[in-house]
């Protein structure tokens, strides 16, 4: 296991940073955005926090990954062609390393409401309520009362 910056700073921002590390292992003991990654022997900055776009490139596959902002998520941004690996293995999201989680459950896959342990509540309108939603729901129904005047007998209604 090792990692360590090979450049700091750039024009825009400096704190971002040019990591490489020796094995993909190693990816997910890096620094981010929120938190200082592993210490290193005998290093006593490239474990500390650092700036979304900072790269780093991995010496076991040629990848090269990215610090994304949003997510505070190393993600591969290319790997160099072996020859018998495809373009859609590099954007995986099943290959990300650190995915966002809610609630101590990592997003993979198609998860409910009830798997991210987030209880569902009814919202109630009050046809009273003068607000937009209230005007677009009192509408609605003066649709619904249209429609079914219409589909009885045809006659015009007047608001």
């Amino acid at each position: 296991m090792a990692y360590w910056i090979y450049a700091t700073g750039n024009r825009d921002n400096a704190n971002c940073k040019s990591f490489i590390c020796d094995y993909v292992s190693d990816i997910g003991k890096l620094p981010t955005q929120y938190k200082n990654g592993i210490k290193q022997d005998g290093d006593n900055a490239a474990h500390l926090k650092t700036a979304a776009g900072s790269d780093c490139f991995c010496l076991e596959d040629s990848s090269i990954w990215i610090l994304g902002k949003a997510a505070d998520t190393w993600i591969m941004s290319k790997k160099a062609s072996s020859g018998g690996g495809s373009e859609s293995d590099q954007n995986d999201y099943t290959q990300l390393i650190n995915k966002p989680s809610i609630e101590g459950t990592e997003l993979n896959g198609d998860l409910s409401f009830i798997d991210l342990g987030i209880q569902e509540t009814e919202i109630s309108v009050d046809t009273n309520d003068k607000t937009i939603p209230g005007a677009i729901n009192e509408l609605a129904d003066k649709i619904d009362t249209i429609s079914e005047d219409m589909a009885s007998d045809n006659d015009v209604v007047e608001f």
